[in-house]
């Protein structure tokens, strides 16, 4: 279990890493199946800060934590309170503004996927005691 733990954090960290990757260099294209025209500096500015260098700087974190035992439960932890801040605002916006188009509700499915899974890790991975303690 600990091997599929450390393999399972590092795909998370490397989802979010091509996907800021991707809003990073080519913010439009990311928008696009979305419905969103990015036609301002600032749009554009809000899309490759949000999308790549917060998700680039998160996977990158989540890749880290793979590598170590001690860092495993935070990381699945991280993933989870982040993945449930984007599933509460698009649960959200669908009790305001209605259902999204396939594209959205396709990204809710896998979203949703990933916070169940890393709910599920961060509850079974265990951190272990370091030596020092009593």
């Amino acid at each position: 279990m600990k091997f599929i733990s450390h393999i399972l954090l590092f795909i998370f960290g490397g989802i979010f890493c091509l996907v800021g990757l991707n809003a990073l260099f080519a913010p439009a294209d990311l928008m696009e199946p979305i419905g969103i025209t990015l036609n301002t500096p600032g749009a554009f500015n809000e899309i490759r800060a949000n999308y790549g260098g917060m998700h680039l700087f998160f996977g990158l974190f989540f890749v880290i934590c793979s590598f170590r035992l001690q860092t495993l439960k935070i990381g699945f932890g991280l993933v989870a309170l982040f993945l449930g801040g984007l599933l509460f605002g698009r649960i959200t916006s669908l009790l305001i503004d209605g259902p999204a188009n396939q594209f959205v509700l396709n990204l809710t499915y896998f979203e949703s996927f990933m916070f169940l899974v890393s709910g599920l890790m961060w509850k079974i991975v265990k951190t272990p005691t370091p030596a020092w303690v009593p």
